[in-house]
């Protein structure tokens, strides 16, 4: 079966990845995006930060040869992997679960990745619609507090915030929901609360038709409707070319 492209949300160091890129999982495509969040991963799971380390080796030698194969491979920045790339989001914000004792080997990995520290968002268009990937989702008030820094609201342009101190302080911003004190979360630290209006309403995104994040675990479920995905619910999926998300 063909995809437009397959999406895999948080990692924290789980595997489930490994059943879309170590086996035949039946799918194929030209572009797999990885929505950030790469390390820390939960005590719950039982999974320890040595092991978040190999897991995410294991990932890049998959990485490496999808890329030998032609594959495009997008790898976003998360809040968790923010904390360990830039010192400004992890004086303001960062430090959740973050391994003091191996960040200077996590910054290395990370950091190896080409272009990595700069990736905050991808956009792509599936069938006239523009669709924008990022770690936790765009809201309208974050970006029109900051839109003199941003400018258009665009991947590059939201990839150019890591260029600067105020792109990182305003990636630094995150509401009560996130224990903050914005009103909303940026584009890497947007509770899913952050997306819906007080009646329930589901907040529109500017200059895009759609968007695709995770950032917010779910027991089972992803949270899809007619704005958005959200994702982050263990597994991978499948996005199809009639804008429908299969579970692999």
């Amino acid at each position: 079966m063909l995809a437009e492209g397959i999406i895999f949300p948080d990692i924290h160091g789980r595997d489930f990845w490994k059943s879309v890129l170590c086996k035949d999982c039946g799918w194929e495509t030209d572009t797999y995006i990885f929505l950030g969040d790469f390390f820390d991963p939960y005590k719950f799971e039982h999974i320890s930060v040595p092991e978040a380390i190999d897991n995410f080796q294991q990932l890049m030698e998959a990485v490496k040869t999808l890329k030998s194969n032609g594959k495009e491979v997008v790898m976003l920045i998360g809040n968790h992997d923010a904390h360990y790339i830039n010192w400004i989001f992890d004086k303001h914000i960062g430090g959740v679960r973050k391994s003091r004792y191996y960040a200077d080997k996590i910054r290395s990995l990370l950091t190896s990745i080409p272009n990595f520290t700069h990736s905050l968002a991808y956009d792509m268009v599936i069938v006239n619609k523009r669709i924008l990937f990022t770690h936790a989702g765009v809201i309208p008030s974050w970006y029109n507090v900051h839109k003199n820094l941003i400018g258009d609201l665009t991947a590059e342009n939201l990839n150019k915030l890591t260029y600067s101190e105020g792109g990182w302080l305003s990636l630094s911003d995150a509401s009560w929901a996130r224990g903050g004190y914005d009103d909303t979360g940026s584009c890497i630290y947007a509770d899913l609360s952050d997306h819906f209006t007080d009646d329930g309403s589901v907040l529109p995104i500017l200059n895009y038709d759609y968007q695709i994040f995770g950032h917010t675990q779910q027991e089972k479920n992803p949270v899809i409707n007619n704005r958005f995905a959200m994702l982050d619910c263990r597994q991978a999926f499948a996005l199809t070319a009639d804008m429908t998300f299969h579970r692999i």
